[in-house]
């Protein structure tokens, strides 16, 4: 929360806990004892109202208005990077760096829990269309580039090597894969499932393991008993 926000938000609630010193002369300011702020809690917790009027002691009378809060924390948004929240209040203003606004953004796991404020009651949201400082547009520059110039990996590699008719083969004077027919070729996966009925999706969505023609399973997790293996033999045929 910004200095003037919390300044009104100050202003605003200030009046909500009132003191009042009866008489004329100055509040001596003697320390309590320890029975005597046992006392007091305990006057405290007999308190079930949302008001109550707490005794000081002499002349000196508190009251207290009770309001039903939540307890929250506040931190900024550089600090909150590498966090995940349910709820995030983000109190969002348009001359907020991209970098930050996206960092806030993505702090909350679902944006049912996301709540943007600001101090000016301003509801436009102003990055939408994206920045055009000469950063962001270098950052752009650079993304369109690189998905025009794509490194090959890997995964691409092994991706083409599974398909049917053709065999992928490094072409190391151009940097990438030449393609030519190949004979039968028996393509056998291992996957450490580490239960199989939780990881059924990542395997069924797999494209190597559901182009190979033996699969090798282990750490499945199941039993005798267990009957989700229809499954897996229904994915096999």
């Amino acid at each position: 929360m910004s200095a003037s926000a919390r300044a009104r938000a100050s202003q605003k609630y200030k009046s909500r806990l009132s003191l009042e010193i009866g008489g004329y002369g100055p509040h001596t300011g003697t320390p309590m004892s320890g029975a005597e702020r046992a006392r007091r809690f305990r006057e405290r917790r007999k308190a079930d109202a949302a008001t109550a009027n707490i005794p000081l002691g002499g002349n000196i009378k508190c009251r207290r208005n009770q309001f039903p809060v939540v307890s929250a924390s506040a931190i900024t948004i550089y600090k909150s990077q590498g966090g995940t929240f349910d709820e995030v209040v983000f109190n969002y203003d348009k001359s907020q760096q991209i970098q930050l606004v996206y960092v806030a953004l993505s702090r909350v796991t679902s944006i049912d829990g996301l709540y943007l404020t600001n101090d000016k009651d301003d509801f436009k949201f102003y990055h939408g269309q994206g920045s055009t400082a000469p950063t962001m547009k270098d950052i752009r520059d650079e993304y369109d580039r690189m998905a025009n110039h794509l490194l090959p990996t890997l995964s691409m590699q092994a991706r083409a090597f599974c398909k049917r008719d053709v065999l992928a083969e490094r072409n190391e004077d151009q940097g990438g894969y030449l393609h030519r027919r190949r004979q039968l070729i028996l393509i056998v996966s291992a996957f450490n499932a580490q239960s199989l009925v939780a990881h059924a999706g990542d395997i069924e969505s797999g494209n190597i393991l559901m182009n190979s023609d033996y699969k090798v399973i282990s750490q499945t997790w199941m039993n005798c008993a267990n009957t989700d293996d229809q499954w897996l033999r229904t994915k096999s045929k």
